[in-house]
């Protein structure tokens, strides 16, 4: 016999020294899977012509995806920690001032996009491109377009050469 317990309601009353432990501990955990600084390098080369938008695309969706960015951030949000996001938010934002010249207002929008891209198709890419009857590079190939896009919407690239 089976007994239903209700749904599951995850501990939402923490001490702030819990809390701030908690945030440590995000803060180490994302530091370990995202690395931002080869993100950033990605970006540079790309606005250098050196890089590919892909590359960009392919080392974020791997942070969200294979490195386990995307479940840090449910458990986060499942912790109850109304500030569960900051180090990951931090993050990423720390990472576009740095790169202040290279990304301009313009790319904010595309940045912001990029990134939940990466966080839905991490969370549920897989089975939703396949319900859909879509390959599971979809949602990677729909960011990279995106990051072209805005890249020429900034003036940051001419257009794609017909050859390519």
């Amino acid at each position: 016999m089976r007994v239903d317990s209700g749904p599951v309601v995850p501990c939402v009353h923490r001490s702030p020294v819990e809390r701030r432990m908690l945030a440590r501990v995000v803060d180490f955990l994302f530091d370990e899977v995202a690395d931002f600084g080869t993100i950033a390098e990605a970006v540079i080369s790309s606005r250098a012509g050196i890089g590919s938008p892909r590359e960009v695309v392919d080392l974020t969706f791997d942070a969200f995806d294979r490195e386990g960015g995307g479940a840090l951030a449910s458990w986060m949000l499942l912790s109850g920690n109304d500030d569960a996001l900051d180090p990951i938010v931090d993050a990423i934002h720390d990472m576009i001032d740095d790169l202040h010249d290279v990304v301009p207002g313009a790319m904010r929008e595309v940045t912001l996009s990029l990134v939940l891209l990466a966080l839905g198709d991490a969370l549920m890419g897989e089975p939703l491109s396949q319900s859909l009857g879509l390959p599971r590079t979809a949602a990677r190939e729909q960011a990279e377009r995106m990051l072209i896009e805005g890249a020429l919407r900034a003036g940051l690239a001419g257009p794609p050469e017909a050859a390519r």
